[in-house]
């Protein structure tokens, strides 16, 4: 099904960005050629060198800087993509989708892609719930993106709750 697709993943900060490497690892088994971009969030967490190991291509990790002498980056991985997946999507690079925000790689790359996309959203449940969030998403929806459900899992203040 993914044999030979260009898949352009866009990688911000959340805490379950650590699932990213195994999610590189079953598009490539898939068969699926995947390029990465990270916002800058996402490069406090993960480093560029694990993602660009897996992935076997250089990351993207400046708007401003160039993989590719011969072309401008956002436009290169924008024209690249057959499918764009943003995983894992924090609440702030859901709202700078939905306004057409573009101030780092990954969201110029992203307004730079006509192919299809998906999100998946990655964030505290009380912050999924916030109404901007929700309206974000509704927007989203409204321009064609593929949302997926969240899944349940370990929150940032969950260590808190296993102390008290």
């Amino acid at each position: 099904m993914l044999k030979n697709h260009h898949i352009a993943l866009y990688v911000s900060a959340a805490l379950n960005i650590h699932q990213v490497p195994q999610l590189i690892q079953g598009l490539i088994a898939a068969g699926a050629e995947v390029r990465v971009a990270m916002t800058p969030g996402a490069q406090a967490f993960i480093t560029p060198l694990t993602l660009q190991t897996l992935s076997q291509h250089p990351v993207y990790t400046n708007r401003f800087g160039q993989n590719n002498v011969q072309h401008v980056s956002h436009i290169d991985l924008g024209d690249w993509a057959e499918l764009a997946v943003v995983a894992p999507a924090t609440a702030d690079i859901i709202g700078k989708m939905a306004n057409g925000i573009a101030d780092d790689i990954a969201t110029t790359a992203l307004v730079a892609t006509a192919a299809p996309k998906i999100v998946v959203p990655a964030m505290h449940p009380v912050m999924l719930a916030n109404v901007a969030v929700q309206r974000n998403l509704k927007q989203l929806a409204a321009d064609g993106i593929t949302l997926l459900k969240p899944d349940v899992g370990f929150q940032a203040d969950s260590y808190q709750r296993f102390f008290d």
